[in-house]
């Protein structure tokens, strides 16, 4: 293989987050060697790396949501389409924060009950929420177009004051979002899981919105491998496809094609810290991925982490006075 691109989708430093947090002085040796010997871009969001990279044309602030849905085999809906992401905010004594726990979600039968509840109430406004699964779902209707919103991830753990939507036509969807919290409060779902135990979702991040690009040219596409919604939508409305993400690079057949890209991320599973998430990404996927560059079975390894591109090919490893510095401080 020539050249192999891991990014993780969900690791951004902008906002200590208390995962993050409980990993500053972690240390991950063969990230490290990729993230000091390699050399760092700015390239801003994975997303517009990706549209780049593919030539998939669209424009900022990029359409995630109806790219998603997209990939999920949906027929393009008319208008503009948002994502709606489950999320909990927390007061604090002046501020608002979002939960930094791993994302919440809602069953199907919650979602379908979720569902009706919100087009029988907000169905007048011109609103309609639809597909729910697991963490999200999707909203149409008329809803503002000069808006920029920010991906959730980005707020995990933060105050979510200057992640709001903001823009000319923000006022709109900012209020939006607050009478959806207000009307989860008491919601009957909410309230079944309360009684349960289980952590209550308190309101819907509102993100991503837009119209479905067309695929542009057509080029070779890279291999992808991994389940992210956006990059199965983009590869999708450029005749490609993707394969599910393996155990490990090891599982993963490096003669096979010239060019991969992987999605990973590194959001805890249940009863797992940030650290541990990431020392399973590190043994899994960046140890292995130094190791075949050395022998000569990559010639070239990007990652893509924190709004930066850090590129490193086979010459590299030789950048012996680079100093390895902790991957967070790296990453920052």
């Amino acid at each position: 293989m020539h050249e192999l691109t891991l990014i993780v989708t969900d690791l951004y430093l902008d906002r200590k987050s208390e995962p993050r947090a409980g990993a500053s002085a972690q240390r991950l040796s063969k990230l490290e060697t990729l993230l000091s010997r390699g050399v760092s871009a700015e390239e801003g969001d994975w997303r517009e790396w990706v549209c780049r990279r593919v030539l998939l044309p669209t424009r900022r602030p990029i359409p995630v949501a109806p790219i998603a849905r997209f990939a999920e085999g949906h027929a393009p809906l008319a208008g503009q389409t948002w994502l709606a992401q489950c999320v909990r905010l927390e007061a604090g004594l002046d501020r608002v924060f979002m939960s930094a726990a791993s994302p919440a979600s809602f069953t199907p039968e919650e979602w379908r009950e979720i569902e009706r509840g919100f087009n029988q109430t907000f169905g007048t406004t011109g609103q309609s929420l639809l597909d729910g699964e697991g963490g999200q779902a999707y909203l149409t209707g008329r809803l503002a177009t000069a808006i920029d919103t920010v991906d959730p991830v980005r707020v995990r753990g933060g105050d979510i004051h200057s992640a709001l939507p903001s823009g000319p036509d923000a006022v709109a969807v900012k209020r939006l979002m607050t009478e959806i919290q207000m009307w989860l409060h008491e919601h009957p779902v909410n309230m079944r899981r309360e009684k349960r135990g289980i952590e209550t979702v308190n309101a819907l991040w509102i993100w991503g919105g837009g119209e479905l690009p067309d695929g542009g040219a057509t080029i070779a596409l890279p291999a992808l491998y991994g389940d992210d919604a956006f990059l199965n939508g983009v590869w999708r409305l450029k005749g490609g496809v993707n394969a599910p993400l393996p155990a490990s690079l090891a599982a993963l057949d490096l003669t096979a094609h010239e060019v991969a890209v992987i999605a990973l991320d590194s959001t805890p599973t249940t009863g797992q810290t940030h650290a541990q998430a990431m020392a399973a990404l590190e043994s899994d996927w960046f140890a292995p991925a130094v190791a075949a560059l050395r022998r000569g079975q990559l010639s070239r390894v990007q990652v893509h982490a924190n709004d930066r591109l850090f590129a490193l090919d086979r010459s590299g490893l030789w950048r012996l006075w680079r100093r390895p510095r902790p991957w967070i401080e790296a990453l920052s």
